[in-house]
C-alpha cells in the first residue's frame, strides 16, 4: 500500500507552529480591542453596564443589574455573600471606598459569560491593585461577582475601610 503525503502548502517547522499558534490565543483574548465591523452596532453586554455604572454611579443602575441570586466574594470575607441585597450593599460600598479619581480599569479579559477587570487606584499613599472576576447570566444581570487584591498592606486597609463603610446609614 502506498500512500501519498499532500502538500497545502511550505513545511512549518515545530517553532513556526507554535509562534502561529500562541499569535492565535493572543489574538483571542485580546480580539475585544479590535475594531468592530462597520454598519454593526453590537448589543449592550452586561460588561457595558458595568461599566456604565461606575461611570454614572447610579445606585439604581447597580440594582438592575444584579441577579437576585447573586453572590459576591470579599477578599478579607470567608463566606461567599448570597443575594441581591447583600451583594448590593457589598459593590456600593466597594464603589465609595475604591471608585475615587484615581481608580481606573488598566485590563480586560472576557468569555462569552465573564470578564475580568485588572484595576489600580491609590489610597492614603498605598497602591492597590486587583481584580473584579464577574459573571453575567444570559440577560446581562451580574450572577457572581468575586473581588482579589493585594498587596497584603492594601487588604488591610481596605478591611477597615470597607467595616466603616458597611457599617454606616445607607
Amino acid at each position: 500500500m502506498h500512500m501519498r503525503q499532500l502538500r497545502s502548502g511550505p513545511k512549518t517547522r515545530p517553532e513556526d507552529q507554535a509562534k502561529s499558534t500562541s499569535s492565535l490565543l493572543c489574538m483571542g483574548l485580546f480580539s475585544r480591542f479590535l475594531p468592530r465591523p462597520l454598519g454593526r452596532r453590537p448589543r449592550m453586554t452586561g460588561l457595558d453596564s458595568w461599566y456604565g455604572y461606575m461611570k454614572s454611579h447610579d445606585r439604581k443602575a447597580l440594582w438592575d443589574l444584579l441577579h437576585p441570586d447573586a453572590v459576591f466574594e470579599s477578599p478579607v470575607v470567608h463566606s461567599p455573600q448570597r443575594g441581591r441585597d447583600i451583594t448590593f450593599k457589598y459593590l456600593s460600598s466597594a464603589e465609595k471606598v475604591l471608585g475615587g479619581p484615581g481608580f481606573a480599569y488598566v485590563g480586560e479579559w472576557t468569555s462569552a459569560n465573564g470578564a475580568v477587570l485588572e484595576f489600580k487606584t491609590m489610597i492614603d499613599g498605598i497602591e492597590i491593585n486587583g481584580v473584579d472576576i464577574i459573571t453575567f447570566d444570559p440577560e446581562g444581570r451580574i450572577t457572581h461577582f468575586k473581588v482579589m487584591v493585594r498587596p497584603l498592606k492594601a487588604i488591610n486597609m481596605l478591611h477597615r475601610l470597607m467595616a466603616e463603610q458597611l457599617a454606616a446609614p445607607s
